[in-house]
């Protein structure tokens, strides 16, 4: 045998030996993690059930959408009934916005029930904490003694152990074998967080898209239905039972919205990542009364509006109770709060130690339109006139000018522009400061925001849909195009008129719609508005996220149903009279025919008519208008909260906005550096 095979024998009796032991020996125990079973890795959420029955799963939230809303027959054949997926989306939904101990959010404080300041050990499903569990592979014995850091051991099975720890930090482990103390498994576990701010206005929170939508009825007479028109309610002690339930009624927030969706979308895409999401979005919000300063006007106010506590305010020491968005937004996320003066003389809520304040990662934002008085004028355009002689008309005095108070002052045409030209760039640049000033972002440091840009809605708007124009005395219209118009005079009558025979008289007379000329100066201004926040990407450093044009002409408001006339697209339940104590729907088209949320509709836009049907409560008397002076403004308020939702987008733009800010938002947190202890 020579030196080289001498060499290859020794070398394959060494393998044989260590392969020989390697198989007898046991293995050693290792310590591995997991997000506990039933909790969710989406703060907001608690249940893991919850966040499974949302969020998309390796799919876009728009194809969700389809998949879910499509109907029966474009669905497998399933009924809605039969379609488990979306049975369990939308009975979720609803569980969760009718039992808020299940989320971080209270609603009886209109607050969010933990902070960074809130002790894992106090609240285990602080916002700030994960619950997790603990594996040891080939387990030692029965029991351990497991000591998560320097906190007292507990003894437990050896083969797994949950814990709630806090996010981005290194937490040490130490298991022993109860057989055997001298033995120890260390390692070190982390949860790397990522923290998510939603800020706005009505087009951030959700409006005119409850998380479930008011539930009518075909059977119920007029008589007892809570109202002296076409939606039928069954009457009972409030209007929560079958009126639309929101996650916060208060600023009509829900879990639609596409900041929702971007949010439980990374979390479903990122199940070892705790994402910590707060959203202060609000209808009505503007930059001044809204982010930088506390809200005026808001939709809902019987639950109270977003305050200091006394406690917080005497900790704090904090001199005003009200609260803005940036309030609310660091008493979230800094456990020691102080109040400042500014050089204007203006007082702002900062962090005080910079060690308990957790900066967000990603801030997502709508705002500016509100200020420009971008709905109001909008919604002006849909209040109704009357032709009182040919085709002169004149305004119908109604309650879209309550509306439009919780939207803003409105502006002319004239006025908006004026605003936007000169006004709205320094509001954004004040903005932008503020953010700095808190702490909220820091210039030189890589951009963690996310502005999404107003569509416009108007643009395909290109006929008269109307007999009238509110613009104009004199008009041609295609008669095709009358049902938006006539249709909807039928509410407004009822709601205006309280008498039969001037009811018959102005029945169909009443305009209600908007007009090509109405829709081509509204679309000047909006493209104005637009290029204002398209300068936000350059001046400021934001990301500016909006949809193509031509996907917004497809489905903007005045959009046709395919293969289907105005007539038909615009249709919706209206109760013409009762015969026999039995309702009798016009056209036979009876409310369990309009379906919500339905991907069929062209339009991505909730009419007053889709407004009314989703958003419709039982708190409003019987000529609810007449006479308004037994009215109270809290009550023209209460009832005007029907009508919020109209113009604003459905659940079908938000879940393809939020595919587009997704896009954008995985980048910038991808960049986030995993923060050291």
């Amino acid at each position: 045998m020579n030196t080289h095979q001498k060499l290859l024998f020794i070398n394959l009796l060494i393998f044989i030996c260590i392969y020989t032991k390697s198989i007898g020996a046991t293995p050693t125990p290792t310590i591995t993690w997991e997000i506990e079973k039933d909790s969710s890795n989406l703060s907001f959420l608690h249940r893991a059930e919850d966040l499974s029955a949302l969020a998309p799963t390796r799919e876009s939230v728009h194809d969700q959408y389809l998949r879910l809303f499509t109907p029966p027959q474009k669905n497998d054949g399933k009924s809605r009934e039969k379609n488990n997926e979306y049975q369990n989306h939308i009975k979720a939904l609803e569980r969760i916005v009718t039992d808020h101990s299940k989320t971080d959010w209270n609603n009886d404080t209109n607050q969010y029930r933990s902070t960074y300041a809130t002790s894992c050990d106090n609240y285990v499903t602080s916002a700030f904490c994960q619950k997790i569990t603990l594996k040891i592979s080939n387990p030692p014995y029965k029991y351990c003694s497991w000591m998560i850091d320097d906190k007292e051991a507990i003894y437990d099975s050896c083969d797994q152990h949950t814990v709630t720890i806090p996010i981005d930090k290194n937490i040490a482990v130490t298991v022993q074998p109860l057989n055997d103390l001298n033995k120890k498994i260390e390692t070190s576990v982390r949860v790397d967080g990522k923290v998510i701010l939603a800020l706005g206005d009505s087009f951030a929170s959700g409006e005119g898209n409850p998380d479930r939508p008011t539930m009518h009825y075909d059977d119920l007479p007029k008589e007892g239905s809570g109202y002296n028109f076409f939606l039928s309610h069954e009457e009972k002690p409030n209007d929560s039972f079958d009126g639309p339930l929101w996650l916060n009624r208060t600023c009509h927030r829900s879990l639609l919205s596409y900041q929702f969706k971007v949010a439980l979308r990374y979390a479903a895409e990122h199940p070892k990542e705790r994402v910590v999401f707060a959203s202060f979005s609000c209808t009505g919000a503007e930059i001044i009364s809204g982010l930088l300063q506390p809200q005026e006007m808001f939709p809902y106010t019987e639950n109270g509006v977003p305050k200091w506590s006394e406690d917080e305010m005497s900790k704090f020491k904090i001199s005003e109770s009200k609260m803005s968005q940036l309030d609310q937004a660091m008493r979230f996320l800094c456990g020691d709060l102080i109040e400042e003066k500014k050089a204007n003389g203006n007082k702002r809520i900062v962090c005080k130690d910079d060690s308990k304040f957790r900066k967000p990662d990603l801030i997502l934002l709508s705002i500016g339109g509100n200020d420009a008085g971008f709905t109001p004028l909008i919604l002006d355009t849909y209040s109704p006139i009357a032709r009182i002689f040919f085709n002169i008309t004149l305004p119908v005095p109604d309650v879209l000018k309550t509306v439009m108070r919780v939207f803003g002052a409105y502006q002319s045409p004239e006025q908006a522009t004026t605003i936007v030209n000169t006004q709205l760039s320094e509001l954004y640049e004040n903005l932008n400061d503020e953010l700095e000033g808190r702490g909220l972002i820091k210039n030189g440091q890589p951009n963690k925001i996310i502005q999404t840009n107003y569509p416009n809605l108007v643009k395909n708007c290109n006929q008269d849909w109307n007999k009238n124009g509110n613009y104009r005395f004199f008009n041609k219209t295609n008669p095709e195009f009358y049902s938006l118009g006539a249709r909807g005079a039928n509410f407004f009558v009822d709601l205006e008129i309280g008498t039969r025979s001037l009811k018959k008289l102005f029945e169909n007379e009443i305009d209600m719609s908007i007009s090509y000329d109405e829709s081509k100066e509204l679309t000047e201004l909006i493209e104005k508005l637009q290029n204002v926040i398209d300068k936000n990407k350059s001046e400021l450093g934001w990301e500016v996220v909006k949809l193509n044009n031509w996907e917004i002409r497809k489905h903007g408001i005045c959009a046709l149903d395919e293969n289907k006339t105005a007539q038909e697209t615009f249709r919706f339940p209206y109760r013409e009279m009762d015969g026999d104590n039995t309702p009798i729907w016009k056209s036979d088209f009876k409310p369990s025919d309009w379906f919500f949320y339905l991907p069929e509709r062209k339009r991505w836009f909730n009419t007053i008519d889709d407004s009314v049907m989703k958003l419709a409560t039982r708190r409003c008397p019987e000529h609810w208008q007449i006479p308004k002076s037994l009215m109270s403004e809290e009550t023209k308020l209460i009832c005007a909260e029907m009508l919020m939702g109209a113009i604003h987008p459905d659940l079908a733009y938000h879940t393809r906005i939020a595919d587009e800010v997704y896009k954008k938002a995985e980048d910038i947190l991808a960049k986030t550096p995993n923060r050291l202890d």
